[in-house]
């Protein structure tokens, strides 16, 4: 239950974090998480998996556009 819930939420997050402020993205995680939300370490220990696995994607899709370009790029010289 708690992969796709974080899979869920790093989606969530990387669509919504530029319009959203901090307190409306923690108010996005209380609404999603519900009852999960009173418990401080639980509610932590996601937002840390949610902050670390969005920064490997965002990590991972720049790799991957830099290596699209880079391909692109000398055949558009040619």
């Amino acid at each position: 239950r708690a992969r796709p819930l974080i899979k869920n939420l790093v989606q969530l997050y990387r669509t919504l974090e530029r319009y959203l402020t901090q307190s409306q993205k923690l108010f996005l995680l209380k609404v999603y998480l519900s009852t999960c939300f009173h418990d401080r370490a639980l509610r932590r220990r996601i937002a840390v998996a949610v902050l670390g696995l969005a920064r490997r994607v965002d990590r991972r899709k720049a790799r991957e556009s830099g290596e699209k370009q880079d391909r692109i790029s000398p055949r558009r010289l040619v």
